[in-house]
């Protein structure tokens, strides 16, 4: 059984002449109506009781406890205790009456409480969730304000396509840039090297490797509008230039298919021509001397190889295909018993291979001297 606690006050209404309706919390009946001198009498004579209950026709409000009527009972201050159980009236009282007694109770006041701090609770996540939808709205011009420090210490939302993109491009900016270091520092090397080479050709160091090279470097990285006055101007060594030197100057000479600077350089070339002298320099000299000037002059430039080495196999060899190729059968196989005359197995098997002896190759004398 519950009890419950009231901390009653005067209720602070009363009009004289009013009628009156009353309750015996003893008998759980209504009662009235009366007038309220009557009622007055009932309280002095001890009929009413302060924990009685009341309500006046003209009074506007619900029932009330007998002592909150002004002057109805000597004015105290009182606690009453009411055990819910022995009160049996909901059916003949109002439920005003039961709300004006239970109004200030305790538990009341918890729910009333608790009902206050769900609502409380309520607005919190409905405004929480109205923050996390703008903030998500808004999230790169928010993000773009956050300083840069303090951007790394803070996981951002991310992208994932965005973020493929940045590191795809990433990727092929770091491979261009891998691509241009490499073709720069291949660049730096070769310039480098074209330098040394360049000192080679002109102080007449450059063996016939060294003038290759240098040959594809000027084609390369040179500057070719430059290259005919620098080959003139290393010729112009005189004694000082080698043969693979001329070699290499006629080369690029004929690549450029500057045919006064190839006739200048045979022409220095067989200046400098002695016992000494390598053979196959001299046929490389003679085909480029055939292609670039005539085959007369190429011929020149063997005999004039073979006045300093008569027994040069190779050399021999090179004047009889020159001289097949321009059909001079007879002179063609004359050199070409010279070569294999001076030469081994090795000549015979160039002169099977050199197309330039196609028009012999059926001739009795060609299968004598080479076979077949």
């Amino acid at each position: 059984m519950g009890v419950i606690q009231l901390d009653i006050g005067n209720c602070g209404w009363y009009y004289r002449g009013m009628k009156w309706f009353y309750t015996k919390l003893s008998e759980g009946l209504k009662h009235g109506m009366v007038e309220d001198v009557d009622l007055h009498k009932m309280a002095e004579n001890g009929e009413l009781s302060r924990e009685d209950l009341i309500w006046g026709e003209e009074s506007g409000t619900g029932w009330a406890l007998a002592e909150t009527l002004h002057g109805l009972f000597p004015e105290e201050k009182h606690v009453v205790a009411l055990e819910q159980e022995e009160i049996e009236v909901e059916e003949i009282l109002p439920a005003q009456a039961f709300q004006s007694i239970r109004g200030d109770s305790k538990k009341t006041k918890q729910r009333r409480k608790k009902r206050k701090g769900r609502k409380g609770r309520g607005f919190f996540f409905v405004m929480l969730i109205v923050a996390a939808v703008v903030a998500w709205q808004y999230r790169d011009s928010l993000i773009e304000k956050v300083p840069v420090d303090l951007r790394k210490k803070i996981p951002m939302p991310v992208d994932e396509e965005a973020l493929a993109a940045e590191l795809e491009e990433a990727a092929a900016e770091l491979a261009d840039a891998k691509e241009k270091a490499t073709a720069a520092k291949v660049l730096a090397d070769a310039k480098g090297r074209l330098n040394e080479l360049n000192v080679a050709l002109a102080d007449g160091s450059l063996d016939k490797a060294g003038a290759r090279e240098l040959m594809d470097l000027w084609f390369e990285y040179g500057d070719f509008g430059l290259l005919p006055k620098q080959l003139s101007g290393i010729l112009d060594a005189g004694d000082g230039v080698s043969e693979a030197v001329c070699l290499s100057v006629m080369n690029m000479s004929a690549v450029i298919n500057d045919k006064k600077l190839v006739a200048r350089t045979v022409n220095d070339y067989q200046a400098r021509l002695t016992g000494e002298s390598a053979p196959e320099i001299c046929v490389e000299m003679a085909r480029l001397c055939y292609d670039k000037i005539s085959n007369t002059r190429a011929v020149e430039l063997v005999d004039a190889f073979l006045d300093k080495q008569s027994k040069a196999a190779g050399v021999w060899l090179e004047k009889a295909a020159i001289q097949a190729a321009d059909g001079a059968e007879k002179d063609a196989l004359d050199s070409l018993k010279k070569a294999v005359k001076a030469g081994d197995a090795g000549t015979k098997k160039n002169a099977l291979a050199d197309e330039r002896f196609d028009s012999l190759r059926e001739t009795a004398a060609f299968k004598k001297y080479v076979g077949n």
